[in-house]
């Protein structure tokens, strides 16, 4: 992955189709220096570009609609597992929560990591729960999260995943190929 767009298309591409709410995902500090065009064309198509924090030369990034997140949020099960984990504010407020925990995390590594983002990520929030819970173990198996309740649910998401970002990095394959064709 040489570019701001190659990582979007990788890793962010069920969000950039809606089918899922938001990706989280991490990049070179300089690639995301260099990506600013790309980030301003993300926020014209409603996208939001959040900066979470940076490690290891690193920036660690939540890609996320706006309208899906809150969708999202307002969801009953998602407010009981927000409850859950001691949120006591909805919408846009949970969501300035999360990004002050993971500050927090970001900058005291002993700190424990807001699991929580799983919810934010548009996960199964029975799943979220069972992983906190039960510290990441005990799961049926994993993909894009680990699945602990409804398997054939999370099988067909994964594969709706894959098919996303398969599309998406044809189309850039497809977009690269005509900018070499007229450029030579």
């Amino acid at each position: 992955l040489s570019n701001i767009d190659d990582y979007l298309s990788f890793y962010c591409a069920p969000c950039l189709l809606g089918h899922k709410c938001a990706n989280l995902f991490s990049i070179p500090f300089s690639m995301y220096r260099n990506g600013a065009d790309r980030i301003a064309k993300l926020q014209n198509d409603g996208f939001i570009l959040k900066l979470l924090y940076t490690l290891n030369n690193k920036v660690h990034l939540l890609l996320y609609s706006q309208n899906f997140m809150l969708k999202t949020l307002a969801s009953r099960e998602v407010k009981h597992a927000l409850h859950f984990f001691c949120y006591e504010c909805l919408g846009q407020d949970a969501l300035q929560m999360l990004f002050e925990k993971l500050k927090f995390f970001s900058n005291k590594m002993d700190s424990q990591f807001p699991h929580e983002i799983g919810l934010f990520l548009g996960y199964p929030p029975q799943d979220v729960l069972q992983y906190y819970v039960n510290k990441g173990e005990g799961y049926i198996f994993s993909g894009y999260w680990k699945v602990y309740t409804n398997p054939l649910w999370a099988k067909a998401k994964f594969l709706q995943y894959d098919e996303a970002r398969s599309s998406l990095l044809k189309i850039r394959d497809l977009n690269q190929d005509k900018s070499a064709l007229f450029s030579a």
